[in-house]
């Protein structure tokens, strides 16, 4: 495995991390300063909870070479369940392509898993990451419900306008 620092950014160090210089500088963006404010402000979360972790180059530049996301949020596991449990939604991964294959994503999920012990939880993920989760061995992975959705009233007249401007004049008829 590579030398790695493995940074923890809890909830309430978010908005301090964003404003930070080492931030705006940074070549890749772990998490947008809407999902940092998003976070802080998240009334399931507490501010000591992880929400981010780095993975920076120990031997190098000191440059993140990976990050972790997670949300916290609370859970009732039963109907009968009176207190929820406290859990992390992961909600990205990402490693720097020069550095796949080097234990980047092993060490990050390994980081979370200490600070969320058997509390993580994931859904709609790539293959890639699946890959990694089945791998690390923390996860138990239900089965995919396949289904088909649908939606009783479509809002074209406000959705197509505003991915496509030049379609303004047709929203009589996209709200038939």
């Amino acid at each position: 495995m590579a030398e790695l620092i493995i940074r923890l950014i809890r909830v309430g160090e978010l908005m301090a991390y964003v404003a930070s210089a080492e931030y705006q500088w940074a070549p890749v963006v772990p998490i947008s300063p809407q999902r940092a404010h998003s976070q802080a402000v998240n009334p399931r979360a507490q501010p000591a909870d992880v929400a981010l972790v780095l993975a920076l180059d120990a031997a190098g530049s000191g440059q993140l070479v990976g990050y972790l996301g997670m949300v916290p949020d609370a859970c009732y596991p039963t109907p009968a369940t009176p207190q929820p449990e406290r859990v992390g939604w992961m909600s990205c991964i990402w490693t720097d392509p020069a550095w796949r294959g080097r234990g980047v994503a092993a060490k990050l999920l390994g980081a979370l898993q200490a600070a969320w012990p058997h509390q993580l939880l994931i859904t709609e993920f790539t293959g890639a990451a699946r890959s990694i989760y089945v791998k690390s061995g923390l996860f138990q992975f239900l089965p995919t419900s396949y289904g088909a959705r649908g939606y009783l009233r479509f809002n074209l007249a406000t959705l197509l306008p505003a991915r496509w401007p030049r379609l303004g004049g047709w929203r009589p008829l996209l709200a038939a």
